[in-house]
């Protein structure tokens, strides 16, 4: 909480909070699949406390980030080992990416709960026990917060079950609480969504689909795309954990030792129950990583679906040691810890820019992968500073005469804090030269044609980055001029004829926003 945004960080924080107000996948508010549960959560601690919509996202993000640390020491005492719990609560409390995620508005901390909290389930599960029924009924309901829970989570479910369920009945009951656990928020949200399931169901395969034929073997994408999802799969995967790695050398190196001089019984204590937490353990890691390896790795938070797994088994090893092992690698991860810390408050990134500048060729520090991996509070706070400054273009520019315009790669990221906090304006987002979105009045429509309508009068706004080539020519031939706002930004103006990035800004007399279909 101390390191809470003011605003929504990213692009899909902005659409959750749009949510907040108004639900519908189908523009936007928030994006499919919806997160459902987490709407309504934020929802009902913005009615009952004076806290603001965004505020409220942030602290139901936060509660989740806190309960995966204690329910994962509850994991390593389970396992058979306090160490191993303090340790693994320790590295995710101060791991960049769980407060990244714990700070800002998204659902990525759920999965990470949910992913401890079946693993959980799964060790404690006897023959005869409800704990299927528990997995079950707790998966899907919390599948309501990220509904791709359900299939990068749901093997634990059925290892908890192959653990407890011995009879007919007890199998139907951990059906019917998984059925329950869907209902209870799937069907409020087909009653609010506006078209019901007809409307989203078809909806949320074409907003899916895309990225599998940029990222996918499966469907065909291209081996540039299949590369660049391994890669970011790899990088996130290996800064998130950076700070068990030397443990994890250390520990595996003296066990190796102990066994070749015949001490490991006498120097080792290791987990009562190893079988079933390395088959937990495993499932929970590898599942979800073979999904977003094989199909597609959206963004950095894809990782905490399987981080807190990748922790346990990563200082698993360490755990059966004891004497000045146990100590050395005790000393290790307080390390660890400390440095996580130190990066994600006072670093640029979780990778040192000045290592990532000696070392540019090595795939880990390559900008194209995303190093040095901005999260962190800075980051944080730059998007805040961003908000703050682009806020005066409000008073500039009139909503009434002036478009907004935002192009991507160069401006467009800041497209969906415009739709909330300038949402008085038409504001128009291009690609691939094309006008793709429409937006105003926090609503979201799609274009895809090649023009940007201005109404009589009216002036189009750039607000890009940086200028580039055509933007210094048009510059110079006069059709464009540079206006410096107060606050520091530059943004560029022009009239009726502008092109830019393929679009062309021209007059529509009449031009209303109900013609444009989501």
């Amino acid at each position: 909480m101390a390191s809470f945004a003011r605003y929504p960080t990213e692009w899909d924080s902005v659409s959750l909070r749009m949510g907040l107000d108004r639900f519908d996948v189908l523009e936007a508010s928030p994006h499919s699949p919806g997160y459902y549960l987490y709407v309504l959560a934020g929802r009902f601690l913005r009615t009952v406390t004076p806290l603001s919509g965004t505020v409220s996202l942030q602290v139901v993000a936060a509660l989740a980030a806190a309960a995966c640390v204690g329910v994962t020491h509850l994991v390593g005492v389970r396992l058979g080992s306090r160490w191993l719990g303090l340790t693994a609560a320790g590295v995710l409390a101060t791991s960049p990416l769980l407060r990244f995620y714990g700070a800002t508005i998204d659902t990525y901390t759920f999965d990470a709960l949910l992913s401890v909290l079946l693993i959980l389930l799964a060790l404690s599960a006897r023959p005869g026990s409800r704990h299927a029924v528990v997995a079950a009924g707790v998966l899907s309901l919390g599948s309501g917060s990220r509904q791709t829970s359900l299939l990068l989570l749901g093997p634990l479910v059925l290892l908890a079950a192959w653990r407890s369920v011995r009879s007919v009945r007890r199998g139907v009951e951990v059906v019917a609480a998984g059925v329950v656990g869907l209902l209870a928020w799937a069907v409020p949200m087909f009653i609010e969504q506006p078209g019901g399931w007809s409307a989203y169901w078809p909806y949320s395969q074409r907003f899916t689909k895309p990225a599998f034929l940029q990222t996918s073997i499966l469907y065909g994408a291209p081996a540039s795309g299949v590369r660049h999802n391994f890669f970011q799969v790899a990088v996130y995967t290996t800064t998130s954990t950076l700070a068990v790695l030397p443990v994890t050398a250390l520990a595996v190196a003296v066990l190796a030792y102990q066994a070749a001089k015949g001490r490991s019984r006498a120097r080792t204590e290791g987990p009562r129950r190893p079988g079933i937490g390395a088959a937990a353990l495993s499932v929970a890691l590898f599942v979800p990583l073979a999904f977003v390896t094989i199909l597609h790795f959206g963004k950095a938070g894809y990782a905490l679906s399987y981080l807190p797994a990748a922790v346990l088994i990563l200082l698993w090893p360490a755990s059966r040691l004891r004497g000045a092992g146990r100590i050395a690698c005790s000393v290790l991860v307080l390390l660890g810890c400390t440095i996580q810390t130190q990066r994600f408050f006072q670093g640029r990134g979780i990778i040192p820019v000045g290592v990532q500048q000696r070392a540019p060729g090595f795939w880990l520090f390559d900008r194209a992968n995303g190093a040095p991996y901005g999260l962190t509070a800075a980051e944080i706070r730059g998007t805040d500073r961003q908000t703050d400054a682009y806020l005066a273009i409000a008073d500039h520019f009139d909503p009434r005469t002036d478009v907004l315009v935002y192009v991507f790669l160069n401006g467009g990221q800041r497209f969906r804090h415009a739709t909330f906090f300038l949402s008085a304006f038409r504001i128009h987002f291009t690609a691939d030269r094309l006008d793709h979105f429409l937006a105003q009045d926090k609503r979201l429509w799609s274009e895809r044609d090649t023009d940007i309508e201005l109404p009589p009068g009216g002036r189009v706004v750039y607000v890009l980055d940086l200028p580039n080539d055509e933007i210094t020519a048009q510059m110079e031939a006069g059709t464009l001029s540079q206006v410096v706002l107060p606050t520091g930004p530059s943004v560029w103006v022009g009239g009726p004829g502008v092109t830019v990035a393929g679009v062309t800004a021209v007059v529509t007399p009449d031009h209303p926003l109900a013609e444009h279909l989501p």
